[in-house]
């Protein structure tokens, strides 16, 4: 059995053996898979995109507690400095969760028109072949 997730919605999914190279619809999202040979990785940009996606989700946490201690401290300090910094750094945390977001949508984006522009590609009709030209009577 081959386990593997969807690209687009990441559900986890499972094909036979025998089916490794084949295309199956994702079956929560519908998107064509071509099912991953045994021991098949994933590509480098795939990896570098879940690698960047980790950091930016890292970074995010780590300003919002950051920011949350900076609140904690103007509470016992009452100084306004410690208010902005941690304001600051909670709206910092946003900004990473944005970007996050929006690498991942560009992703969906991304995957979308790939198979929209595989559906779409058709074979050159041979003009000079007779029987194209016949194909319709």
């Amino acid at each position: 059995m081959i386990y593997y997730k969807c690209p687009k919605c990441g559900e986890a999914m499972n094909s036979p053996d025998p089916l490794a190279g084949q295309m199956v619809e994702c079956l929560k999202c519908g998107l064509p898979i071509t099912v991953p040979g045994p021991g098949q990785t994933a590509s480098p940009a795939a990896a570098l995109r879940v690698g960047l996606l980790v950091l930016l989700r890292g970074a995010a946490f780590l300003t919002a507690l950051l920011g949350i201690v900076m609140l904690s401290v103007s509470f016992v300090k009452t100084q306004w400095q410690f208010v902005a910094v941690g304001v600051l750094l909670l709206l910092g945390s946003v900004v990473w969760l944005a970007l996050e977001a929006i690498i991942r949508e560009l992703h969906n984006i991304h995957s979308e028109l790939s198979i929209l522009n595989a559906s779409h590609t058709r074979e050159p009709v041979d003009t000079d072949n007779p029987q194209d030209e016949n194909a319709g009577e």
